[in-house]
């Protein structure tokens, strides 16, 4: 469990950027064919950061050249 004033930081593929998205889901499933995906949006993470009490929730885009990433970030009260 995440303890009070400790910080959760996840990186994720964003799923909307278009073209960018789904190179970098390509990518995904050719490195980890067995794998099975589920990419959420930035604003997706957000909602459930702040659902599970997560305070100051926080995103950064990580968009260079073709690939499609992010970081989001809450901290625990």
């Amino acid at each position: 469990a995440l303890k009070p004033g400790g910080r959760l930081v996840i990186k994720e593929v964003d799923n909307t950027l278009g073209w960018r998205f789904r190179f970098s889901s390509l990518i995904d499933r050719v490195l980890y064919p067995a794998d099975r995906f589920y990419f959420r949006s930035p604003a997706a993470y957000v909602k459930l950061l702040e659902d599970l009490g997560a305070v100051r929730p926080r995103v950064l885009s990580l968009v260079r050249g073709p690939l499609a990433h992010f970081l989001v970030s809450g901290e625990r009260p």
